[in-house]
Order: structure tokens, then C-alpha cells, then sequence
């Protein structure tokens, strides 16, 4: 499990009830230490890369770079083991992490907000409702104003990801109140345990990797340049 969309890098594999994670927080790095942390979450599960038999990635929105990072890699490795692949939007994976961590206090139908700083006032983020252990969509992943989040908010909301504090003015105006989990990060248990629930529900729709892409939410500086560009030629 991969997912590189955020200034943090988050590696994560599972054999049975065994877990190991690995978490790295500059985004410079990411391409540079992925695979050494795939050798350690292997090593530490007892799995050769070889006896893999699903992988996940988060497929943002977030970092373009990072977002590339991870469903590429996660793409190539499927490729070569020819095992499925399931991608799951990166605010979704952070979710459902956060709903299943005990110490966080998510109850059943409670709201989570998952948020990213895209920066120029924006929000790459989703909504979701606790409901039954998984993160069920109330507003899908996407490239927001903090106040199209409020707005779509019930009265509570907990909120992770390094854009859900950003939100808070927002929220405030809403009549929502905002309860943040600082520096939040999924851990392996609760990673594998949505990509699995999101494979048994349909294991023919991930057998082809071709299918998994990345999602952006918007376009890049440059693509925006370049229509820039061809709107004045």
C-alpha cells in the first residue's frame, strides 16, 4: 500500500495479522526512499515481493508530483506481478484510517473531513460518514473552498490531513464545529483493511492496472499556462 500525495509518504504492507508501516515527511524525498521502504515493510511482514497478491495506492488529489509517484510505482508492480490494483482516493485512505483509530474518537455517523492544503486559498478534500467501521461518501474528493466543505458539513466534524485547519474560519461561519486531529497518519492495519473491503466488493473491477489513474482535481500551473497560451495565439 502506497500513498505519496501529501508532503508525507506513507508505505504499508500486511501478511495476515501482521503490519509494518513506514512514514517519511518531505516531499523532496519521496522517489528517493519509496522502494527502500517497500524492502522494510516486506522484511518486516516476512513477505517476499514475489507472494504479493493485491496492491493499493491512494490516487490522490494532492501533490501532482507525489500523486504520479505512487500510482506509478504501484501501476509498475502490478504490472509485473500481474495482481490487482486498487486505488482509492488519498482522502478517503486518511479517512478511513482515522475511523478506525480508537484514540480518535470517530463514532458511528459521525463526519470526517479530509483535507490537504492545495493552496491559493483552495482545499484538495472529501467528506465522509463513519458507517460501519468504513468512511461513507457525503461529498467525494476534490479540488474545494473551505467553505463549499462547511457547507456540506453537519454541526460536528472531525477533520485530518494538513488543509483540515484551514477550514476552521470556514466551519465557524457555518455553525460547524471543528475538531482536528494534528499530524494524523493511517496506519497498516487500518490501510489494508479498505482496500481489502473495496476489492471483495468487486474483484473484477481492479484485475486491470491499467484502470487505476491518478486524479488531480485540477489542472497543473503548466497546463494552465499553456491554454493560456493557445486561448491568445
Amino acid at each position: 500500500m502506497i500513498d505519496t500525495s501529501t508532503d508525507s509518504s506513507i508505505v504499508a504492507a500486511r501478511a495476515g495479522d501482521r503490519c509494518a508501516a513506514r512514514y517519511s515527511h518531505s516531499r523532496a524525498s519521496h522517489s528517493g526512499i519509496l522502494f527502500a521502504h517497500i524492502d522494510d515493510v516486506l522484511r518486516e511482514t516476512g513477505i517476499a515481493i514475489q507472494d504479493l497478491t493485491i496492491i493499493g495506492t491512494g490516487t490522490g488529489p494532492g501533490s501532482f508530483t507525489g500523486i504520479r509517484i505512487a500510482v506509478t510505482t504501484a501501476r509498475m508492480i502490478a504490472q509485473i506481478l500481474s495482481i490487482p490494483l486498487v486505488g482509492i482516493h488519498s482522502q478517503e485512505l486518511y479517512a478511513a484510517g482515522l475511523i478506525k483509530d480508537s484514540t480518535a474518537g470517530v463514532k458511528e455517523g459521525d463526519i470526517v473531513l479530509s483535507a490537504f492544503d492545495a493552496k491559493k486559498t483552495r482545499i484538495f478534500g472529501g467528506l465522509y460518514r463513519a458507517k460501519g467501521g468504513f468512511p461513507e461518501t457525503v461529498l467525494a474528493a476534490g479540488d474545494y473552498y473551505p467553505i463549499e466543505l462547511a457547507a456540506h458539513s453537519s454541526a460536528n466534524l472531525i477533520g485530518c490531513g494538513n488543509g483540515s485547519a484551514l477550514c476552521a474560519d470556514a466551519c465557524e461561519s457555518k455553525g460547524v464545529t471543528l475538531r482536528t486531529i494534528e499530524n494524523y497518519l493511517p496506519d497498516a492495519k487500518a490501510m489494508s483493511e479498505i482496500f481489502i473491503e473495496r476489492y471483495s466488493r468487486n474483484p473484477e473491477a481492479y484485475a486491470d492496472y491499467e484502470k487505476t489513474l491518478p486524479f488531480y482535481a485540477r489542472k497543473s500551473d503548466a497546463e494552465v499556462l499553456h491554454l493560456q497560451k493557445i486561448t491568445k495565439q
